[in-house]
């Protein structure tokens, strides 16, 4: 892709004013689709950091907050603390509006893993 890109550039910046505005058209749109590419390749990785970190925090709060020996940050407990109410506002709308009766279920003990 990146030959093509190169060709393209070159031929563009050696040919007359009056051809030129046919000539950018291609490299244009290869570099508009390579950057929409680079872009959400970026935000899926970043997604997925986001919601490995969550998940991470709610299996320590599960089973580390009685003891009062969680290993998340504060900062982050204060953030989670603080929209806590907001939250489970929001999840009993959703639960509301999608009820299955195969859901998942996280047993409280590690042994037994994930009840379907």
């Amino acid at each position: 892709l990146s030959p093509v890109c190169l060709g393209s550039l070159r031929r563009a910046a050696s040919i007359n004013a009056e051809y030129m505005g046919d000539g950018v058209l291609l490299p244009a749109a290869v570099i508009l689709v390579m950057s929409w590419v680079i872009g959400s390749t970026f935000m899926t990785v970043f997604e997925t950091a986001v919601d490995t970190v969550f998940i991470c925090f709610l299996i320590d709060e599960k089973h580390n907050k009685r003891t009062g020996n969680m290993f998340a940050e504060k900062e982050l407990q204060e953030i989670v603390t603080r929209y806590e109410d907001k939250s489970k506002e929001l999840a009993k709308k959703s639960q509301r509006r999608t009820a299955s009766k195969n859901e998942l279920k996280v047993s409280n003990k590690p042994q037994e893993g994930l009840n379907v």
